[in-house]
């Protein structure tokens, strides 16, 4: 056997690791003399040190080498587990040259253009009522693609204008968002969840954000400065166009998209 120094030397480890491996419980030493505490290590211990120094090379956590470390019997099983490894390694190289790619839009994207677009104005604008045919839920923004494909399928000929959503939350939501996908129609539709009602008329603040959806923060705040300024309140439900964005087959470019921004409001009630 060897004590911990002897080992520390033949291992490569340090007597620091060593001891950490021994409390974590990854590489517990084949007998501890209880009378002096020392740590003495045999051939099976050195045989398990040099499968972790050899997961560690390949950046397996403290965590993985936990649950790896004792299900390695043979070569294969270690072998296994490196070729697991490599197929997460793919992965994740797949995932960075997505983060690479969407980072030289981003900066391409800023060089090209100004997040406060000048082609379009703020205005108070009196919005007349109109029918739509709706899909209400409760779940996330990145949805709302998928319930204006349902909306249209279950519309079909029928709609006649530009697709929006309404938004009823007052914060934004992580989870849960209250939201409702709407088309205007030519006639009733009553299709499963997809009903139809007349949205009342109403006075609001409007503002058309051009440019991909990730930049709308800009806007919005471009249109909330706007209510603060003039001492407005809004209310919900606020609504968004789609006057030109992707389409269900094509994308298009989104340099050019167009959302319009509807923000009810009502003179500020200082009571």
């Amino acid at each position: 056997m060897y004590r911990i120094g002897e080992f520390s030397k033949i291992t490569f480890l340090s007597v620091k690791t060593l001891r950490y491996y021994n409390e974590i419980g990854l590489l517990i030493p084949a007998k501890i003399d209880e009378d002096t505490g020392y740590r003495y290590y045999d051939d099976e211990n050195f045989q398990k040190s040099m499968v972790i120094k050899t997961l560690r090379r390949f950046n397996f956590s403290i965590q993985e080498l936990l649950e790896v470390v004792p299900r390695i019997d043979h070569a294969d099983d270690l072998a296994d587990f490196l070729l697991e490894k490599h197929e997460q390694l793919e992965t994740q190289v797949a995932m960075i040259k997505k983060d690479q790619r969407a980072l030289i839009k981003e900066v391409n994207y800023m060089k090209a253009v100004k997040f406060m677009s000048k082609s379009y104005e703020v205005e108070q604008v009196d919005i007349a009522e109109v029918k739509v045919a709706y899909l209400r839920y409760k779940g996330r923004y990145e949805d709302l693609g998928i319930y204006i494909s349902q909306l249209y399928k279950a519309v079909g000929m029928h709609a006649e204008g530009a697709p929006f959503s309404l938004y009823y939350d007052e914060d934004y939501m992580e989870e849960g968002a209250d939201i409702e996908v709407a088309v205007p129609v030519k006639k009733a539709v009553e299709k499963g969840e997809v009903k139809t009602r007349t949205l009342p008329a109403i006075k609001c603040v409007k503002y058309v954000h051009v440019g991909p959806y990730e930049h709308i923060s800009n806007s919005y705040k471009i249109i909330t400065d706007y209510i603060k300024a003039h001492h407005l309140e809004s209310y919900t439900p606020s609504r968004e166009i789609y006057l030109k964005g992707p389409g269900m087959l094509m994308k298009g470019n989104p340099e050019k998209y167009e959302t319009e921004i509807l923000i009810p409001i009502r003179a500020f009630d200082s009571n």
